[in-house]
């Protein structure tokens, strides 16, 4: 990421400011559902505990159950609505914090060589790093990570397209020949070893019915 700041600052910047709009409307849009989520279940849990006191009056409820019942709604409101103070001030902070290309570019310039990363310039570049669930297992395992910048966020290097010269591309066009033709070899390989096990297992079966024939 420092390099390519480095070398395409103005292509840099014009990014950082786009993706950082597109980052903060969809964390802001995944926090306005969870908080009317949050606080639909605290309309509903006030509902409930109401209705637990009329049944308590009413008889329908005993003391016992009614206390056991009203503690385990009285926690549960209270981690909602904890929930939704931080949530509400993660939206208010979203507001507030304006992305700072400027201040990442000196930090990039400051540390621009360098011949060991150290924990300070660490905590100097990185914000948070997410780490996500790893999916399938041995060599099909993947794990996802995000990596999240001070003042700019999470920024993923665009993929340069490398464009290869007349003799890198006939040198590639002749490895792909070879590798066609070795291809194209392990498939006839395959075809005669199925061949050859099709014509000894038949044999097999064959001398199976003449032993039960006699």
């Amino acid at each position: 990421t420092c390099d390519y700041a480095v070398e395409n600052e103005a292509e840099f910047r014009e990014k950082v400011c786009s993706i950082s709009e597109e980052q903060q409307g969809e964390l802001s849009v995944r926090l306005e559902k969870r908080l009317a989520k949050k606080q639909k279940r605290v309309s509903e849990v006030n509902r409930l505990i109401k209705k637990l006191y009329e049944d308590n009056i009413s008889g329908k409820l005993n003391d016992k159950r009614f206390n056991a019942m009203l503690s385990d709604y009285e926690s549960e409101l209270e981690t909602l609505e904890a929930d939704i103070d931080r949530d509400n001030a993660e939206l208010e902070g979203m507001s507030a914090k304006k992305t700072d290309v400027d201040v990442f570019m000196e930090l990039v310039k400051k540390h621009t060589t360098f011949e060991e990363l150290t924990p300070a310039m660490l905590n100097e570049f990185v914000d948070k790093i997410m780490v996500y669930k790893a999916v399938g297992s041995g060599a099909n395992r993947t794990q996802d990570v995000d990596i999240y910048l001070n003042y700019i966020g999470r920024f993923v290097v665009p993929e340069v397209v490398v464009e290869l010269t007349e003799e890198e591309k006939l040198a590639e066009a002749k490895r792909q020949e070879k590798l066609e033709k070795k291809r194209a070899s392990n498939r006839k390989y395959m075809a005669r070893k199925r061949e050859e096990a099709r014509k000894a297992w038949a044999e097999i079966e064959a001398e199976k019915a003449k032993a039960v024939g006699q």
